[in-house]
């Protein structure tokens, strides 16, 4: 015979003994994604991303584009400004390490001759302009001496050289057709033009 001590209470807790079907849908099955279904759902957004990218790229490549034209433009009317405020002449040229290259593509200079040598000294530098990735930036018309390009202001801010000066900015890869193109066309004057153009 089994004794129970006085003190002992059973508590009985309504449906113990039911069972349980937790996350079970409809006739049992278990909640969630079969193999298939997951398969079906990453070929979706696989073709999704497949439609969006090349949208997303043309979108950067543009941007590039725009952001260098505009740093360009801001780069002629700084070297323009600093002629007439140092009455000197001032250049733009070709950052080759510091000093005038041949590479528009690899960043720019601006500086001021102000010991009127015809050459850069290192005091001379006003500005140090950093390329821009992705974008390609050809001079047409520039100001040659000793063998080295510049766009160059005299000290009333009319460009210096006979030529038309064209600076061309575009995008590396740059298909035919789509507005990845910039020129910024420099009158006698010193004033400067940009014009939003197709890739040829």
């Amino acid at each position: 015979m089994t004794m129970r001590s006085p003190h002992t209470t059973r508590i009985s807790i309504p449906g113990e003994h039911a069972s349980c079907r937790c996350g079970a849908g409809a006739g049992g099955r278990q909640a969630g994604f079969s193999l298939i279904e997951l398969m079906v759902t990453i070929a979706v957004a696989a073709i999704l991303l497949g439609l969006a990218l090349p949208s997303f790229t043309a979108s950067i490549r543009s941007n590039r584009v725009s952001s260098a034209a505009n740093t360009l433009l801001a780069t002629i009317n700084f070297a323009r400004m600093e002629a007439m405020r140092s009455k000197e002449t001032a250049r733009i040229c070709p950052n080759n390490n510091g000093a005038c290259g041949g590479n528009w593509s690899q960043g720019l200079l601006v500086w001021t001759d102000e010991d009127r040598s015809g050459g850069l000294n290192d005091e001379e530098v006003r500005r140090i302009v950093e390329p821009q990735n992705g974008v390609v930036v050809n001079v047409t018309g520039a100001n040659v001496v000793d063998g080295v390009e510049s766009i160059a202001f005299s000290a009333r801010g009319r460009r210096i050289g006979a030529a038309n000066t064209v600076i061309e900015i575009k995008s590396e890869v740059c298909d035919r057709g789509v507005a990845n193109r910039r020129s910024i066309a420099i009158n006698a004057a010193g004033y400067a033009d940009i014009n939003r153009e197709d890739c040829p």
